[in-house]
């Protein structure tokens, strides 16, 4: 089954609270049954590796009550310097980008010693030949569709032939995909192999959130 992970670009601890409120009600079921979302991801930028800067202090997470299972995408410079921060802010995954790092190995290495997931992000103009060198060691690959640095952009379509290449080489490799996310698009991105789909816009600038994020469900399901 495929994955629908909202995604958040905080500009303030605040807004986190705020946004994690509005998807309570599908994080915490009352009901016994399967939550319909099992992990936030936080969209985290330094206005270097991206132009857009955001919220940056991983220790605040750890007020949060109820265990949320937050996953960080570091769209950042030199990533390696980042990491340090958020390996036990309570994260369940890390994710950089192929494009920002010269040592892969080490962010592996420090995530994995710490118990974190870690994964590799690519550009949608980033040939999938620069991540293979490190796909049996990595635990997700995140497909980006659109230009990093805001939401709301159009899904790019040539990301699904990347998607479908990757699959086609490799069935177990866990594959996301972050950008453009709506309806329909939602479930071509699915078809084309995806394990999970990263949506922001969709849910959070819609007229009801709770109706968007189940039509994203059903979409992926």
């Amino acid at each position: 089954m495929t994955e629908l992970i909202p995604a958040i670009i905080p500009q303030s601890f605040d807004e986190i609270k705020q946004k994690i409120k509005l998807l309570e009600p599908f994080i915490f079921r009352q009901d016994g049954e399967e939550p319909f979302i099992r992990s936030v991801q936080l969209d985290i930028m330094d206005g270097k590796f991206v132009e857009s800067t955001t919220w940056n202090n991983p220790e605040e997470l750890k007020s949060f009550s109820e265990p949320v299972n937050f996953e960080a995408h570091l769209m950042v410079e030199n990533p390696e310097i980042y990491v340090e921060n958020w390996l036990y802010s309570g994260v369940v995954r890390i994710i950089t980008h192929i494009e920002a790092t010269t040592d892969p190995d080490l962010l592996i290495k420090l995530c994995h010693d710490a118990g974190i997931q870690y994964g590799i992000a690519l550009n949608p103009e980033t040939s999938n030949e620069k991540i293979i060198s490190w796909i049996d060691k990595v635990d997700e690959i995140l497909f980006l569709a659109v230009k990093p640095g805001r939401g709301g952009q159009e899904f790019q379509k040539p990301v699904l032939d990347k998607i479908k290449k990757l699959r086609s080489r490799y069935l177990n490799v866990k594959i996301g995909v972050d950008g453009g996310i709506k309806v329909g698009i939602a479930r071509q991105v699915k078809e084309a192999g995806a394990d999970m789909v990263i949506a922001g816009s969709a849910i959070f600038k819609a007229p009801n959130i709770g109706n968007a994020l189940m039509a994203l469900v059903r979409d992926v399901r």
